[in-house]
C-alpha cells in the first residue's frame, strides 16, 4: 500500500543529497548558500537510520522519508551503505512478503512474546537487520 514501510537504510557519509528535501525546498525565497542548505541536508539525512517508502531494485533507487517524517528524498543505490526490506504494522518491523494473515500471525506472536514488543526492541530489530543485509529478528526469538 502507499505510504507503507519497505525497510530501512542508512546513507553513507558521501551520498548524493541532492534529491533530497530540506527546510527550505518550498520556500521560493531561501536564500542560505549551497554550504548551508549541505550541511542542513547532512543533519536531516546523514548518520540515521531512515525508513524506505519504496526500494526500487530495477532502477536501484530508494525512497526515503525523514527522521522527522516531514520530509521525503530519493537516493540511488550506491550512497547507500545498508538497508534491508521489511514490512511494518503498527509499529512492528515484519518480514518482508507476508500475506495479511501470515502478518497477523507474526505480529501477534511479536507481542506475546516474553518481555512484549516495545521501542527498544524494534530498535534492535532494525540494528540487527541493517548489520546483516537482511530482515533479521533472531533477537525476539532467542533465549528468554
Amino acid at each position: 500500500m502507499v505510504g507503507d514501510i519497505k525497510g530501512y537504510c542508512m546513507l553513507k557519509s558521501d551520498a548524493d543529497l541532492t534529491k533530497c528535501m530540506h527546510s527550505g525546498s518550498t520556500d521560493p525565497f531561501d536564500n542560505r548558500s549551497d554550504e548551508e542548505i549541505q550541511k542542513e541536508l547532512k543533519e536531516i539525512w546523514g548518520s540515521r537510520t531512515l525508513r524506505c517508502l519504496e526500494i526500487n531494485e530495477d532502477t536501484e533507487s530508494f525512497l526515503l522519508l525523514s527522521s522527522d517524517a516531514l520530509k521525503m528524498g530519493m537516493v540511488d543505490k550506491k550512497d547507500v551503505d545498508y538497508y534491508f526490506h521489511c514490512e511494518e504494522q503498527n509499529g512492528i518491523i515484519l518480514p518482508p512478503n507476508l500475506d495479511f494473515m501470515d502478518q497477523m500471525v507474526y505480529a501477534a506472536r511479536a507481542m506475546n512474546r516474553k518481555g512484549g514488543y516495545n521501542n527498544i526492541v524494534k530498535h534492535l530489530v532494525i540494528a540487527a537487520s541493517l548489520h546483516r543485509g537482511e530482515f533479521c529478528d533472531s533477537v525476539l526469538w532467542g533465549k528468554q
